[in-house]
């Protein structure tokens, strides 16, 4: 899913920021794709944040496979041990897993 924004956004950055609008001009419009589900989104951000963008992507993968889909629902019911088997760290796991049973 691509993030969306047109004249009226764009118009309004301009607006604010000068040197934004500079840029803007300069650049153009940027495409970039975006995450739908806001859960996963969160989860993808937590994993990027700890880790390089690559190791993120394995272990987003490996964990992936782990659920099938990455829903608060199937990360709450997943052992914190099969999310360490995953090479996901403690600390992304515990966090993750209180978010998933706040949302569940």
């Amino acid at each position: 899913m691509n993030f969306r924004y047109g004249d009226k956004e764009i118009k309004y950055l301009k607006s604010r920021d000068r040197r934004l609008g500079e840029v803007i001009d300069r650049i153009g419009q940027i495409r970039w794709t975006v995450e739908p589900d806001l859960f996963s989104a969160i989860v993808q951000n937590i994993v990027a944040q700890q880790i390089s963008g690559k190791a993120a992507g394995s272990i987003l993968a490996r964990v992936g496979g782990l659920l099938g889909e990455i829903t608060p629902k199937a990360v709450a019911k997943t052992d914190v041990q099969a999310f360490r088997h995953a090479a996901a760290s403690l600390a992304f796991t515990s966090g993750r897993l209180q978010a998933a049973r706040f949302l569940a």
